[in-house]
């Protein structure tokens, strides 16, 4: 049996069940039928609401007894007709639940997509000490240079100037990367360490985020 989804979208532009007020036999056996909204906006805001409830509380649904008549095939869609009168204010209670119940749902998926995209990307913290070769060299204008490295999946963070030893001082310069992207940290040393200025860069610490 196939079941024309655009008839169906019509008719639940309306209506905010099969036959009745209230979810019953028909609306889970047109949910098993369709397995699908076909991306129409009242069939998939049907779909989202059929699928909030477990299967268990959809097979113990009754049958409506204001159904005027079954779900036929594609080739009957002009007889189509699969709801009974409604009462306005018991129709609107219930719209108001099936919209509320939709909207659970798709807040549901929602979270379920945030929290993977959360996961997407694993990520480390490093700590890079960078020494000069002499004293005199001007390392605000070195970290600068070092800051606009460019590598995918290396984004730089703070830098501070640290004393070492006898009125010279070193660059320890903070960084995330993306483990997948930068599977090791020898990449950024080397093109750090390359720089005219430079004596030496070592990673002083690396830390999962």
């Amino acid at each position: 049996m196939s079941i024309d989804l655009k008839q169906l979208n019509t008719e639940l532009g309306t209506n905010s069940y099969f036959g009745g007020v209230s979810p019953s036999a028909k609306d889970n056996e047109v949910f098993e039928l369709i397995r699908g909204h076909g991306g129409l906006t009242h069939v998939a805001r049907w779909f989202r609401h059929m699928e909030s409830f477990t299967s268990e509380e959809r097979k113990a649904w009754k049958a409506c007894a204001g159904a005027k008549a079954e779900a036929k095939p594609a080739a009957d869609d002009d007889d189509l007709d699969l709801f009974g009168d409604v009462d306005s204010e018991e129709e609107r209670r219930q719209e108001e639940e099936f919209d509320r119940r939709a909207k659970e749902a798709q807040a549901r998926i929602d979270a379920k997509n945030k929290a993977k995209g959360k996961n997407e990307a694993a990520k480390s913290m490093l700590v890079i000490d960078v020494k000069p070769y002499s004293d005199e060299t001007d390392l605000n204008a070195l970290a600068k240079q070092i800051l606009d490295i460019k590598i995918d999946g290396l984004v730089w963070g703070d830098y501070k100037l640290i004393d070492v030893a006898f009125g010279v001082k070193k660059i320890s310069v903070s960084c995330s990367i993306e483990d997948e992207k930068v599977p090791s940290t020898e990449i950024i040393e080397e093109m750090i360490g390359e720089m005219d200025d430079v004596q030496s860069a070592d990673v002083a610490s690396m830390n999962k985020m």
